[in-house]
């Protein structure tokens, strides 16, 4: 079966509910790899609630297993993350 790595930009309240949904789909390969934050001080406790390691997000872009970034930050910084 080929899997899907995903990352998650953003690990906010909405982060929550798109790793319920990576998680769901485990079973179609759908597999979480990192989660990105800017605080390098909220890494180890958001790598400890979300069960993956959270990683800055020069890091998390180039995650040897991630596939596809969810984007859960503010909108206003979606344009500048998504050209990264």
């Amino acid at each position: 079966m080929n899997q899907t790595g995903f990352a998650i930009l953003g690990p906010g309240s909405v982060a929550d509910f798109h790793k319920q949904a990576i998680v769901a789909n485990a079973s179609a390969g759908a597999r979480l790899v990192a989660v990105s934050h800017y605080d390098p001080a909220r890494f180890a406790e958001l790598s400890t609630r979300i069960g993956d390691p959270c990683l800055s997000q020069v890091e998390m872009l180039s995650h040897p297993e991630e596939d596809l970034v969810v984007v859960c930050t503010p909108n206003g910084q979606h344009t500048r993350q998504a050209i990264m």
